[in-house]
């Protein structure tokens, strides 16, 4: 595959998107950037797919997504280059209105833009704690050593931080001060209020004891929240004292209403929802292994599966681990199994080196996208053929009880990051899924079609 001139293709992106001037703002996720545009109709979705770099467009999550790929993040650094409003603000909220948006879309949006940003972290440490886990078990490393210690905090501490980033990435998406927004959320983590004992009053009122390490629902509540607060005081604080005026404010009030009312709802929402899932799993664990194992992809398409990603993390929170993930693995190893299928029956060169990309990004990182958009959507059959495939995997992994201590993306480099209980069935299912895939594409895929 040519080499990417990133900054080429970031010029002429947003040149087919209207602008500088129609991009309210662009956030990017593992493979896409995510736009919110002004006015949607200037862009020019021909003009997108033009670009040389660019796999695909797609609609979801009240975004405009241009797929790019694993090195998303390079036409990432470019566009910000330019002055366009990356990673957010205050037009994502206000700019973001003019679309008439549906409330799902808005919330889809808003929890992604949360999520996303962290990915790459989370994947990482998982693997991290993954490699960890195996020495340990091979007993190369000791899990009382000095060695082990520190690469543990590495592996763990976005995990058990994740509010402070979550803070900080919602700021961003409801347009108020990253700042004060993060210290009202740290003062959920702080040492006291973790530990306090059950019965601990403020101003006579019992405050509910609760973990908010890991906690993913909470501080986008809380952030979403103090965003209301912070464009209220700026109405009514005179510009003389609003520097210091508003932080103690804000402040003042946001944190008691965040431990008081906001945090223990919504964490009970939170668990009251991972139960729920949990309750259904272990009615069929047949149902999870079909939708998510089959239909993953479906998700991907549109966009929105990054809105799972809270409540795969409230899993790990409530019961410290999370089934939903595993279930994943073998549905990412559908696409490229599917590629697979059809990069050794074509004799198209060009559609050969674009399964051959898309097989590989897929089986290394888990990244389906190049598949999809290559080869997948444009020749249907084989998106069939992985959603079979994603389905038999699907339900073999849970059918085994796999589950993941930490979210990590699924594909060949993480796999250490799923060690424990169900591995092996999990491994199963990403080989029958990805055998399946490759199978049923070939079979299906003809060059004339």
């Amino acid at each position: 595959m040519a080499k990417i001139d990133f900054t080429k293709l970031a010029n002429e992106v947003v040149e087919a998107v209207g602008g500088k001037e129609n991009i309210a703002t662009v956030t990017h996720c593992a493979t896409r950037l995510r736009f919110v545009l002004k006015d949607e109709s200037l862009a020019s979705e021909e003009a997108v797919k033009a670009v040389e770099g660019v796999l695909g467009v797609a609609h979801g999550a009240g975004q405009y997504q241009i797929i790019i790929g694993n090195r998303v993040s390079l036409a990432y650094d470019e566009i910000a280059k330019m002055g366009v409003n990356a990673g957010g603000g205050e037009d994502i909220v206000e700019k973001g209105d003019l679309h008439n948006e549906s409330v799902f879309n808005r919330v889809i949006r808003a929890i992604a833009g949360c999520i996303t940003p962290a990915i790459m972290a989370m994947c990482g440490a998982g693997m991290l704690k993954g490699i960890l886990a195996l020495l340990t078990a091979l007993k190369v490393l000791s899990d009382t050593s000095g060695t082990y210690i520190v690469l543990y905090a590495a592996a763990d501490a976005v995990f058990r931080y994740l509010p402070l980033i979550i803070a900080f990435n919602a700021s961003k998406q409801f347009g108020c001060n990253t700042f004060i927004a993060v210290t009202i959320v740290a003062a959920m983590l702080y040492p006291t209020i973790a530990g306090m004992e059950a019965g601990t009053k403020f101003l006579g009122i019992p405050l509910t004891v609760v973990d908010y390490h890991s906690s993913v629902l909470p501080p986008i509540i809380v952030v979403f929240a103090y965003s209301f607060l912070e464009k209220l005081l700026k109405k009514i604080i005179p510009d003389a004292a609003y520097q210091f005026v508003m932080p103690c404010i804000s402040m003042a009030i946001m944190v008691p209403v965040a431990l008081l009312v906001v945090g223990p709802a919504f964490n009970l929402l939170g668990t009251a929802l991972s139960k729920g899932y949990e309750a259904i799993y272990n009615i069929s664990p047949i149902i999870p292994g079909i939708i998510l194992g089959g239909f993953w992809q479906l998700l991907v398409v549109f966009g929105v599966h990054m809105g799972f990603v809270p409540f795969m993390m409230q899993n790990v929170v409530t019961f410290g681990y999370d089934t939903m993930c595993p279930i994943i693995g073998p549905s990412n190893f559908s696409i490229p199994g599917a590629t697979l299928g059809v990069l050794l029956k074509t004799k198209k060169k060009d559609l050969k080196s674009v399964a051959g990309t898309a097989t590989v990004s897929g089986i290394l990182g888990g990244i389906t996208e190049p598949g999809i958009y290559g080869v997948c959507l444009p020749y249907r059959k084989p998106f069939f053929a992985a959603i079979v495939g994603g389905i038999v995997g699907g339900v073999i992994t849970a059918m085994a009880g796999a589950k993941a201590p930490s979210i990590v993306i699924p594909g060949l480099f993480t796999l250490p990051a799923f060690l424990g209980e169900g591995f092996v069935g999990m491994v199963i299912g990403m080989i029958a899924s990805f055998g399946i895939s490759c199978a049923l594409s070939y079979i299906l895929y003809k060059d004339e079609a």
